[in-house]
């Protein structure tokens, strides 16, 4: 469905995956997954820095609701600047806040344009499926996943 992007090769991820998506189906077959996004309608490049993150239904495909992103709130709050260490790093603690937050809302599949090691396998940990789809347009990966069988 989401093509080779997804990060995984051989090797514990695919594993986790396969054994996280049973679990959301025996969950009267209802999944939510969440999407980092900057303007709603596509996948947004950092998970960080997106602004907010967009929570759907399924199997109906329905749009929950949009919150803003918590990295981002606190940023405001904490009126942090994003420079970065010698080594490219933020020090923003995204590789735990975000999979702590999503767990936190029960989401079983996060949806982001690329995955870190340490937010993947937090994600994992929690029993959250972390994807990357072909597409970065969220109507077309929300029809995607309504029409794979798999996920019913």
């Amino acid at each position: 469905m989401f093509g080779k992007r997804n990060g995984f090769g051989k090797g514990r991820g695919r594993g986790i995956i396969k054994q996280n998506q049973q679990k959301n189906l025996k969950r009267e077959n209802k999944m939510k997954v969440a999407f980092v996004t900057n303007n709603g309608k596509t996948v947004a490049k950092h998970i960080g820095l997106a602004k907010q993150i967009a929570f759907y239904q399924f199997p109906e495909g329905e749009l929950i609701e949009i919150v803003e992103n918590p990295i981002i709130k606190k940023i405001k709050e904490e009126n942090i600047k994003l420079d970065k260490d010698s080594e490219g790093n933020r020090h923003l603690n995204v590789g735990h806040k975000i999979p702590t937050f999503l767990k936190e809302n029960g989401v079983d599949i996060f949806i982001t344009y690329r995955f870190g090691k340490g937010v993947k396998d937090n994600l994992l940990e929690l029993g959250i499926t972390p994807v990357v789809p072909e597409s970065h347009n969220i109507e077309e990966i929300v029809q995607k996943i309504k029409e794979n069988q798999e996920y019913r």
